[in-house]
């Protein structure tokens, strides 16, 4: 799949005024967005993939998982 990495998907800012899941939730869409067509078909990146490559916790993983699908 579609790497965050490669995709250039900027970290999160752990001391920013924002919370961590809305972060990631904006991250995600950024993603999708980057992707556009050539992501369909694609998986989103696994709740492990975001824990690993933003350094989150998997309640905050779910949380911007659920953030995103409410949009």
């Amino acid at each position: 799949h579609l790497s965050l990495e490669s995709a250039g998907i900027r970290q999160l800012d752990p001391q920013g005024v924002v919370p961590l899941y809305v972060q990631l939730a904006g991250r995600l869409a950024e993603y999708i967005r980057l992707f556009g067509e050539r992501a369909v078909g694609h998986p989103l990146p696994s709740e492990n993939d975001c824990i690993a490559y933003f350094g989150v916790s998997r309640p905050t993983v779910r949380q911007a998982m659920s953030e995103l699908l409410a949009e």
